[in-house]
C-alpha cells in the first residue's frame, strides 16, 4: 500500500508540471485555501443564521424538479456511461506521460501496486479538477435543504465518494477488459444487458432497474443533500454504504490486476495514432502535388471520415435524444437554461481534444516550410477545423432545443454564433502557437515539446467559454422575432469569413517568421 501511494504522489505531481516544485506547492496551498476558506464561509453561515436558507431556497428553486426524476436520471445516464466503456474497445493501459511508460514501469514494484497507485492518482486528479464545485455545490446544499448543517458538512465527503465511485467502476470496466482480453464476450454482454433493461421498459413504462441499480447507491446521498424531507441520519447512512462500497470496488481492481501484465500498459502517442488512423470509412489518397491539399486532406477530412467523425455524429444524435428525455422527465424547467450548459460542456471536451489535435497537426512544422512558400494554407486549415468541430456543439444544442421546444428556429444557432465560433477558433489556434514558438526544445522529445501547458488550456477553455455563453444569450434575446433571427444568421456568414481569412493569415505570418525556441 504504501508503494501505492508513493506512485500515486508522484504522478499527481507530475501534473502540475507547468510549475517549479516550490511554486506548485504555493499554487495547492493557495488554492486549497480559497476554496476551504469559501465553504467554511457557507457552514458558519448556516450556523450562525439557518433562517437566510429559507428565502434563498425559494429564489433557486426550480419549478417542476422532482427529486426522484433526478435520482434516476442521473443513476441511468452513470451506468450508461458504465455500458459505453465495455462496449469501446480496449486491450491495453493507456499512459499519458512518456516518463510513466519508460521509467517506472521500470522500478521494483509489482503490477498489483502500480495499478493500485495508478488509480488512486485518476482518483485524486479527478477530486482535484471538481473540487471548484465544492463551494457552489455546499451553497445550493445549504439553500434547497432551508440551511442544514449537518448536510452542508456531509456534502464534501459525498461528492469524493461519488467521484472515487465513478473512477473506480469505470477502472474495473476496463482492468477486466485488458486482464481477460475478451472484448467480444463483454461487448455482447453489455448489448444484452441494455436489451434486457429495454425490454423491461416496453413492459413496464418505467425507468429500467437494470438501468438505474447500478448507480443508485452513489447517487441517492448526493442528491439527498440537496433535500429537506430526507433527514441528516439518512444520508449519513447512505454515505457510509457508499464508502464499503467504493473499498469494496477498489478491493476487486487490486485483485483483477494482478492477471494485467506491464506489456500490456501502451503509451498514450500510440493509441492516438491508432485512432486517428485506425478507421477511415473512405480512402482519400492523402498525397498531392500541391502541399495545402495534402495538408486539407490529412488533418481536416482524415479524422472527419474515421472514428472523430463517429463519434461527432453520435453526439449528435445524443443531444437529440437528450432532449426528448428532458422535454418527458422535466417539462416546466427551462430549455434555455439547459442549452447554455449543454453548449459549454460539450466545448469543453471539444476544446480539450482539439489543443491536442492541432498540435499534433502543427509538430512537423519544419516539412511545412521547406516545402511551401508561406504557412497561410496550414493556418486556414487548422482554424477550419476548430471551427467545425465548435460548430458541433452549437449544433448539438441547436437540435436539444428543437427536440425540446419543437420550434425549427432553434436550428439556427450555429448560423447566428459563427462569428464567436470563428474568432474563438483563431485565438485557439494562436495561443498553441504561441506557446509552440516559445517553449524550449524537449530532449527525448520525438516532436521537440510536450502536451498543452495546462494553465494555457484553462485560459482557453474560459474565453472559449465566455464566447459561447455570449452568443447563447444573444440567441435568446432575438429568439422571439426569427425574421430578425434570420437576418442576423444570414450577416453573421460574411462576418465569420472576413474573421476567418485575416485571423488566419495573420497566425500563418506568425507560423512562418518564428521558431521553436531553443
Amino acid at each position: 500500500m504504501r508503494k501505492a501511494l508513493t506512485i500515486s504522489k508522484y504522478l499527481t505531481l507530475n501534473t502540475l508540471s507547468i510549475l517549479r516544485a516550490g511554486k506548485a506547492k504555493i499554487a495547492l496551498i493557495f488554492l486549497g485555501a480559497l476554496i476551504i476558506s469559501l465553504y467554511l464561509f457557507v457552514v458558519s453561515l448556516t450556523i450562525l443564521n439557518p433562517y437566510v436558507w429559507q428565502n434563498a431556497r425559494k429564489s433557486v428553486a426550480l419549478p417542476g424538479l422532482n427529486k426522484e426524476n433526478v435520482i434516476e436520471t442521473l443513476a441511468v445516464f452513470q451506468t450508461l456511461t458504465f455500458i459505453a466503456i465495455a462496449m469501446l474497445p480496449r486491450r491495453d493501459i493507456t499512459v499519458s506521460e512518456q516518463a510513466e511508460y519508460e521509467v517506472l514501469l521500470t522500478m521494483p514494484v509489482t503490477m498489483q501496486e502500480y495499478m493500485l497507485g495508478r488509480s488512486l492518482h485518476l482518483i485524486t486528479q479527478s477530486v482535484l479538477v471538481q473540487s471548484v464545485f465544492l463551494v457552489p455545490g455546499a451553497f445550493y446544499v445549504a439553500a434547497f435543504s432551508s440551511g442544514n448543517t449537518v448536510k452542508v458538512l456531509l456534502f464534501p465527503l459525498v461528492l469524493v465518494l461519488w467521484i472515487t465511485f465513478s473512477e473506480a467502476f469505470e477502472g474495473l470496466i476496463s482492468y477486466v477488459k485488458v486482464a481477460t482480453q475478451r472484448e467480444k464476450e463483454i461487448r455482447l454482454f453489455a448489448l444484452l444487458y441494455l436489451l434486457t433493461a429495454g425490454a423491461e421498459y416496453l413492459f413496464t413504462r418505467k425507468t429500467p432497474i437494470p438501468l438505474k441499480a447500478p448507480a443508485l447507491l452513489a447517487v441517492q446521498p448526493l442528491v439527498h443533500c440537496f433535500t429537506i424531507k430526507e433527514p441528516s441520519s439518512l444520508v449519513l447512512l447512505e454515505t457510509m454504504l457508499l464508502g464499503i462500497f467504493v473499498l469494496a470496488l477498489m478491493a476487486l481492481q487490486y485483485l483483477v490486476s494482478s492477471y494485467i501484465y506491464p506489456e500490456k500498459v501502451k503509451p498514450f502517442s500510440a493509441r492516438t495514432l491508432t485512432i486517428r488512423l485506425g478507421i477511415r470509412l473512405l480512402d482519400l489518397g492523402f498525397y498531392s502535388e500541391r502541399p495545402e491539399v495534402s495538408i486539407l486532406k490529412v488533418s481536416l477530412l482524415r479524422p472527419l471520415l474515421g472514428i472523430q467523425g463517429l463519434i461527432l455524429f453520435a453526439g449528435l444524435i445524443v443531444s437529440y435524444v437528450a432532449g426528448i428525455v428532458v422535454k418527458k422527465l422535466f417539462p416546466l424547467l427551462d430549455p434555455y437554461s439547459l442549452i447554455t450548459f449543454a453548449v459549454i460542456f460539450i466545448l469543453m471536451v471539444i476544446i480539450i481534444e482539439l489543443q491536442l489535435s492541432i498540435q499534433e497537426d502543427l509538430s512537423p512544422i519544419w516539412l511545412y516550410r521547406v516545402s511551401m512558400p508561406n504557412l497561410k494554407p496550414l493556418a486556414r486549415v487548422a482554424v477550419a477545423k476548430i471551427s467545425l468541430y465548435t460548430l458541433v456543439s452549437f449544433l448539438a444544442g441547436g437540435l436539444f432545443l428543437f427536440s425540446v421546444t419543437g420550434d425549427s428556429v432553434s436550428l439556427f444557432l450555429p448560423l447566428f454564433s459563427l462569428p464567436s465560433i470563428v474568432l474563438n477558433a483563431v485565438f485557439t489556434l494562436g495561443s498553441v502557437a504561441l506557446v509552440m514558438t516559445r517553449r524550449r526544445i524537449v530532449r527525448f522529445s520525438s516532436r521537440g515539446f510536450y502536451l498543452v501547458e495546462d494553465m494555457l488550456a484553462l485560459i482557453t477553455l474560459a474565453i472559449s467559454m465566455s464566447l459561447s455563453s455570449l452568443s447563447v444569450a444573444l440567441f435568446q434575446m432575438v429568439f422571439s422575432y426569427p425574421s430578425q433571427l434570420i437576418l442576423l444568421s444570414a450577416v453573421s456568414l460574411p462576418i465569420s469569413l472576413i474573421i476567418y481569412f485575416i485571423g488566419a493569415d495573420i497566425i500563418g505570418d506568425m507560423l512562418t517568421t518564428r521558431d521553436v525556441a531553443s
